[in-house]
């Protein structure tokens, strides 16, 4: 794997990281679930839990021909890393098994994301409260300073000039985009992110590629994301848990 592609990636991680934590979201899992209502297992049939049902994230068949799984040892990592920055930032039950990330060495350009639930109505307005925040200009800026500050290990990292992106304020129930500018190394990048909620789920998934070139349009992968989370909606709703024979 090229010697510069960690450290991109490790830029776009932190910084979608970040964000992805600043809006709060919070998983709930299922040792939680299993706790409701135990008191009533005796006044109830005993129900068959159905299989866990399989993480909502994007796929290769989502993404142009090239693009291929980070190997599991780096994703890993940087799934580690993230439940690391979750707990820094107040968000111990962070769940990051939805974590995706894919990239293409002909093209270099890395896609990435995750996402996770929002039990509550109070998680759901955080987190919708905390997107219309970052469209705004301090905001953005205190973001990066932040960001700025973690990547200094790392070397000569310089994340800058942030800018909305307009398109992206239509995908879901609320939603917004960032673009913000990438340079390390001599070479300029751009990190295109998206964060959206529908119902019960929050997402984020962003495009990271060089500045020079054409990339994955951010509000395809964002939409293809969304209907990810429509399609367990609908799955979810549709199917009842079965009471057993014993």
């Amino acid at each position: 794997m090229n010697h510069l592609f960690r450290p991109y990636l490790l830029a776009g991680f932190v910084l979608t990281t970040f964000l992805f934590n600043g809006t709060a979201i919070g998983a709930t899992t299922l040792e939680q679930l299993a706790q409701t209502g135990i008191g009533e297992v005796t006044q109830m049939p005993l129900l068959v839990k159905a299989e866990p049902p399989e993480p909502v994230a994007l796929t290769p068949e989502d993404l142009p021909s090239g693009f291929q799984e980070i190997p599991p040892a780096i994703r890993s990592q940087l799934a580690a890393q993230f439940k690391v920055f979750g707990e820094q930032f107040g968000q111990e039950d962070l769940d990051v098994e939805n974590f995706f990330a894919f990239f293409n060495p002909q093209s270099f350009q890395a896609v990435m994301g995750f996402t996770g639930d929002l039990g509550t109505p109070e998680q759901q307005e955080r987190f919708d409260a905390n997107l219309q925040k970052l469209q705004e200009p301090d905001v953005q800026t205190q973001i990066l300073e932040s960001v700025q500050e973690r990547l200094k290990e790392f070397g000569n990292i310089e994340i800058t000039n942030p800018s909305v992106l307009s398109e992206l304020n239509d995908v879901a129930d609320a939603s917004t985009g960032l673009s913000v500018e990438v340079k390390m190394q001599s070479q300029a990048f751009r990190i295109d992110m998206a964060s959206f909620r529908r119902n019960e789920m929050g997402a984020f998934t962003a495009v990271i590629y060089r500045q020079s070139d054409s990339p994955i349009a951010i509000k395809d992968l964002a939409e293809k994301l969304d209907r990810r989370i429509a399609m367990r909606t609908v799955e979810d709703n549709s199917s009842p848990t079965t009471p057993s024979e014993d």
